[in-house]
């Protein structure tokens, strides 16, 4: 199950990368901010890739579903994360 978290952890780092450079190459961010756009998709793509490294490193799922739920989990766990953290900001007073 590691493998598979590892590989979604990366899929969804090098989708975001792929995101960000589409939005800084339409135009979508202004001008100033285009710069930082693309050294962040940079970093995300870097980050995903050691993560898929390391993804190859670990050990095999023992099911093929325990390699898909692996994978799932990783793909959304930083999804989730962020909306949790939103919630939270939002119950304070």
């Amino acid at each position: 199950m590691k493998r598979g978290f590892l590989v979604g952890l990366g899929s969804y780092l090098i989708f975001v990368a792929l995101l960000m450079l589409y939005l800084a190459v339409e135009q979508a961010a202004p001008q100033p901010d285009r710069a930082l756009v693309i050294i962040a998709a940079v970093i995300s793509t870097a980050l995903g890739l050691l993560t898929i490294l390391a993804a190859k490193k670990a050990a095999p799922s023992r099911t093929r579903l325990h390699a898909i739920v692996g994978w799932f989990m990783g793909f959304f766990v930083i999804i989730v994360a962020s909306w949790a953290a939103f919630i939270i900001w939002l119950m304070n007073p």
